[in-house]
């Protein structure tokens, strides 16, 4: 990503994502309201909060972007089938203790893990 743009993202969370953006992730993993909460670390009333106001919070700003990034390269990994993307990062893999990539991504943490897998099965590593 260009500089000019990473930091209009960077101030973009700072100030908080519109509520749209979620909505948007959510649309592009084609789950429920619950599931994306679950992804994002988003309680159903804080949520519902969140779309009231119009905005997220930095914090959950951040989560979306981060979920968003994982999407992306999981959409590169499949050639560029967002469906097939979205369809992987939703299913448990035994490799993530059982935890799908999408609940996995839920902290920095996992989404080291879900990166270091999708590396792994772009250059054909499997252990």
């Amino acid at each position: 990503m260009p500089k000019a743009e990473q930091s209009k993202l960077i101030d973009a969370v700072k100030a908080g994502l519109p509520y749209r953006a979620l909505l948007d992730l959510q649309a592009a993993f084609q789950i429920s309201r619950s599931e994306i909460g679950k992804a994002l670390l988003v309680t159903p009333s804080t949520m519902s909060h969140r779309k009231a106001a119009g905005y997220l919070r930095r914090d959950e700003s951040e989560r979306v972007v981060r979920l968003d990034r994982v999407l992306d390269l999981a959409i590169s990994m499949m050639g560029g089938d967002q469906k097939s993307a979205a369809t992987w990062m939703r299913a448990p893999r035994d490799v993530l203790n059982g935890e799908s990539p999408l609940l996995r991504s839920a902290t920095e943490v996992g989404v080291r893990d879900v990166e270091d897998l999708i590396g792994r099965i772009r250059n054909g590593v499997f252990i």
